[in-house]
């Protein structure tokens, strides 16, 4: 058993356990909205066609990040990655950017510092993002109680005018697109990974997958933004494939 308390008498074992929980909740596919515990089991999915808002190739062919190493092997169309259903624009008689990318180092290609007006519309209970990044610098915490910075951000905008901004961490809810072990993050699982193509370094690709709670289930969504953080691209340039709404019962 895990006892959470108000206030734990050494900050440490607090970050500790909520780190814990959250592992467990991520295991479980768990996300929490209007004080309902959500999983994969109990929602009903509606995958978003990101369509003209995609400005980038998944290829190296076309575009996608320096280096030559591409998410080629990525299956796009309609694909269901760890039990959540996606719409990775796709096709086949005219290659078409299937991606949105920021601009930023070793991005290829003309991009935006910002992409707005992704057409997410509609209530949801969860948004599931399925994105990834290129790092272009290293972040480690200096104390234990260092929060990690901001790579990018989403800002969901509501029908009343309100909105909201969700923050994209370093190591939290992203991180690098190649990884020797890919692993779970904090706040965000591994929604796919594969070795990468043309050499036996053992490296892989990976895109992980966010779950964000809709604190406002109720209003209809009307857009998202996607931009960076006050850092700008100085530890990431994010990558989003897909995303995914959902409703709970």
């Amino acid at each position: 058993q895990i006892h959470a308390k108000d206030a734990e008498p050494v900050p440490e074992n607090g970050q500790k356990k909520a780190a814990i929980v959250a592992t467990l909740l991520r295991n479980l596919h768990a996300v929490f909205s209007g004080g309902r515990a959500l999983t994969t089991a109990n929602l009903t999915f509606r995958p978003i066609p990101l369509n003209e808002r995609c400005n980038q190739f998944l290829t190296a062919d076309r575009g996608w990040y320096e280096g030559g190493r591409d998410l080629s092997q990525l299956p796009v169309g309609d694909v269901t990655l760890e039990g959540v259903p996606y719409q990775i624009r796709d096709f086949k008689t005219s290659p078409l950017p299937s991606c949105v990318m920021l601009a930023g180092p070793g991005a290829r290609g003309q991009l935006a510092e910002a992409v707005p007006g992704l057409p997410v519309t509609g209530k949801a209970d969860a948004l599931f993002f399925l994105h990834t990044m290129s790092r272009t610098g290293e972040w480690r915490a200096a104390k234990p109680d260092d929060a990690p910075p901001t790579v990018f951000q989403y800002v969901v905008h509501y029908a009343d005018g309100e909105t909201v901004t969700v923050p994209v961490r370093y190591g939290q809810e992203v991180d690098h697109w190649v990884s020797r072990q890919p692993v779970g993050l904090p706040n965000a699982s591994v929604a796919w990974a594969a070795p990468l193509a043309g050499g036996d370094t053992g490296d892989q690709a990976v895109l992980y997958r966010f779950e964000w709670a809709n604190p406002r289930p109720d209003v209809e969504i009307t857009g998202v933004d996607m931009s960076y953080g006050p850092e700008g691209s100085r530890y990431g340039v994010p990558a989003l494939i897909a995303v995914t709404a959902a409703v709970g019962p």
